[in-house]
């Protein structure tokens, strides 16, 4: 029996096997219990490929795209072969840029001597197809670090042999796709054959979006919904960034190694300020054709709703406006009333959770400048509390109302249209880690979150992390499909926040036992942080977002 291994799925199903058996060949087994292609496995909450082999007694769950981890490597998995499929039909001088994600997809540049067109998007797509029929390995490479360096200087992509530079390992690993090679800071799937699901999508001569199935999507590929507004934010930091040179991390890191941040982050500080002064302004030209009653500041989960909302009110009032700001979050239902997912469990993240009725008569009666006493939720007891002085509102008040459904027409039809502002609020990061790695404005929403549940809170990272599907969730439904009715895009992103969060999140990630169900996720979250050079928080402005997260805000 020394030779032999008992293994347990986790539909309680056991068997022996000899010593060394692969997933691959437990997968075989396992795969008529999942409804789609299985990605890789997990023993003890961590991730393995499927070409990897068993050596002890082991509980294996396998997992598809519909896992955390699964859905990162199916990502991850697809760019490989779009960047291949690229390199194969127009030679080595052809080049992709994944940008960031953008409702459901990626944002995609294409370099090459033919524009994005149908007849393109027909040739690119039937060889990644073509690559995914074959199933073909992605055979993982451990290279020493100098190696690594030496190949990417030699195809031209020196942002990531600096960014290798930058690291403190002697080896790195690489996967290898054809004669290909790269990596995108996730596992890959062993072969390209489990990439059943794809689609591109033209967005101009020069763009596409790569399109996949999602954890929620009921194993359909989402259909892609455009937001022009949106991917304007994205573009418009990105141009900032390549004027001033700092398109990658590895620029970023270089500012931090030569003592330059102060000078960095005060720069940062003036186009954020520049972005409040100008919305300001419309709102002020606006308010003396229609007077502006109210202006709704909405978001998801993160976005720094509650500091921007009151920088706003002092913007305003520097243009001669009198704001007041309300926020959405006093107006929860009492926790007995709230309503519950399929689970049980309370559903904070549903409109349906707001007390509306309150809502609307509340508003109605503030911009008839009626008295009146508005509530303070207390989060600790679950009801709502009216220790407040009651308030009138003048006809040069502004009310300025920030929550995460405050862009939601079941909010915002409670006011005149011609007398509401509308502002769309999130972190668009425009830097990238290097060409075929983007910032994921959602990892950034993730660890900005984590520390302040952990600065003002106490909740380990754990519990953040658990919740953070859910709030996706709640987005996707309620959040995102409001965004392309703002009058305007507030983008809450700063170039340099990054390093400043990694001195709050670090500490908190390596802490996550290897016991835990959320292990993995702390791991890459990790991965990703040390990509970037610590940055003291000293010369943070205390009015800025981040310190809505970080601590020691003016405006908390």
């Amino acid at each position: 029996m020394n030779n032999q291994v008992r293994i347990k799925f986790e539909n309680g199903q056991e068997e022996i096997h000899q010593q060394g058996v692969s997933f691959f060949e437990l997968s075989k087994i396992y795969q008529s219990n999942m409804n789609n292609p299985i990605i890789a496995a997990k023993v003890n909450n961590v991730c393995f490929r499927l070409d990897e082999k068993i050596y002890q007694d082991s509980e294996i769950k396998f997992i598809d795209y519909n896992d955390l981890e699964g859905h990162a490597m199916y990502k991850s998995g697809l760019k490989f072969v779009l960047y291949v499929a690229l390199k194969e039909l127009y030679g080595k001088s052809a080049d992709v840029m994944f940008y960031n994600s953008i409702d459901k997809g990626i944002y995609t540049k294409i370099v090459t001597k033919e524009k994005v067109s149908e007849t393109f998007i027909n040739k690119l797509k039937n060889k990644m197809q073509e690559i995914i029929d074959k199933d073909l390995p992605f055979t993982k490479q451990i290279i020493r670090n100098s190696d690594a360096i030496n190949y990417y200087n030699s195809v031209g992509e020196t942002e990531k042999s600096v960014n290798i530079e930058n690291a403190t390992n002697e080896v790195v690993t690489l996967y290898k796709l054809m004669k290909y090679y790269n990596y995108f800071y996730t596992n890959m799937p062993t072969s390209t054959g489990v990439l059943k699901m794809f689609e591109l999508s033209i967005l101009d001569s020069s763009h596409l979006i790569l399109r996949y199935p999602t954890p929620r999507s009921n194993e359909m590929i989402p259909d892609y919904k455009h937001y022009e507004k949106t991917l304007e934010a994205f573009e418009t930091y990105r141009d900032w960034l390549e004027k001033i040179k700092v398109p990658y991390v590895s620029n970023l890191n270089k500012i931090v190694a030569d003592c330059k941040t102060k000078d960095f982050i005060l720069m940062n500080h003036i186009i954020s300020e520049n972005q409040f002064f100008k919305i300001a302004g419309r709102i002020a030209e606006k308010n003396l054709k229609n007077k502006v009653k109210t202006v709704f500041v909405a978001g998801p989960s993160s976005s720094g709703k509650t500091t921007s909302a009151k920088k706003m009110a002092v913007q305003l009032k520097a243009f001669g406006l009198n704001p007041f700001v309300i926020s959405a979050d006093d107006f929860y239902k009492e926790r007995n009333e709230s309503p519950r997912l399929p689970d049980g469990r309370l559903d904070f993240e549903s409109i349906d959770a707001l007390d509306l009725e309150l809502m609307d008569k509340t508003l109605g009666k503030l911009i008839n400048f009626e008295s009146v006493q508005l509530p303070t939720f207390n989060f600790f007891t679950g009801m709502k509390e009216y220790k407040n002085e009651p308030v009138k509102l003048t006809e040069d008040d502004v009310i300025i109302f920030e929550g995460l459904h405050c862009m939601n027409n079941r909010i915002t039809d409670m006011i005149p249209k011609e007398n509401q502002y509308k502002i769309y609020i999130s972190p668009f990061p425009g830097l990238n880690i290097d060409r075929h790695n983007y910032i994921s404005s959602v990892d950034l929403r993730l660890i900005r979150r984590m520390v302040r549940d952990n600065v003002y809170r106490g909740y380990p990272v754990e519990k953040t992390i658990a919740m953070w599907q859910d709030v996706r969730e709640g987005e996707e439904k309620y959040v995102y499909p409001y965004q392309d009715q703002a009058d305007d895009i507030l983008n809450t992103s700063l170039v340099y926040e990054i390093g400043v969060l990694r001195v709050f999140a670090e500490p908190l990630l390596s802490s996550v036992p290897v016991s835990s169900s959320y292990y993995q996720e702390a791991r890459r979250l990790l991965g990703f942080l040390r990509g970037f050079f610590p940055i003291s928080p000293e010369y943070v402005s205390r009015d800025t977002v981040l310190r809505e997260f970080i601590g020691d805000s003016i405006f908390h």
